[in-house]
């Protein structure tokens, strides 16, 4: 014998459209204000990283360097080799390739470098602070430990 059902009451003439569809959407309704804070947190992140690089640009020091002529070999065509014409097999590919793909498009390499690390950052900042809300479930919290360690108060 199969389950009886409750009876459906349809829904009422005046309801709204929004809540017809919050009722539809439960997933996406209490989320979305949370993703769209730690999307704007991310942002935030990314901007303060780009004005604080604006002067002085990113610091350069070995491995920088290392990566910026792996990049620039790689963008001529002669693989990840570094400045001196060694092959680097020690360094990860990615942030190279990446860089090399931004020279390829005509960016210099330390500035190609200072916009992917201030995406990497608000990257950073806006998934930690979604994890953070899902495992802490309080927006607050997971707001004050994603929030980058730059925006605190100086004491």
């Amino acid at each position: 014998m199969p389950p009886i059902e409750a009876p459906r009451s349809p829904a009422p003439e005046n309801e709204s459209w929004s809540s017809r569809i919050g009722r539809r959407l439960p997933r996406l309704h209490g989320r979305l204000p949370t993703a769209a804070l730690f999307g704007a947190m991310g942002v935030l992140g990314a901007s303060h990283v780009l004005l604080r690089t604006s002067v002085y640009g990113v610091g350069i020091g070995a491995d920088e360097v290392q990566y910026i002529s792996m990049a620039r070999n790689l963008a001529d065509g002669n693989g990840f080799q570094n400045y001196a014409g060694e092959d680097r097999a020690l360094f990860p590919p990615l942030f190279p390739t990446l860089l090399a793909a931004a020279v390829l498009f005509g960016l210099d390499a330390p500035e190609a470098a200072r916009f992917l690390n201030a995406a990497a950052f608000g990257s950073v900042v806006c998934l930690s602070g979604l994890y953070m809300a899902r495992r802490l479930e309080s927006r607050l919290l997971a707001s004050r430990g994603s929030r980058p360690r730059s925006w605190r108060r100086r004491t």
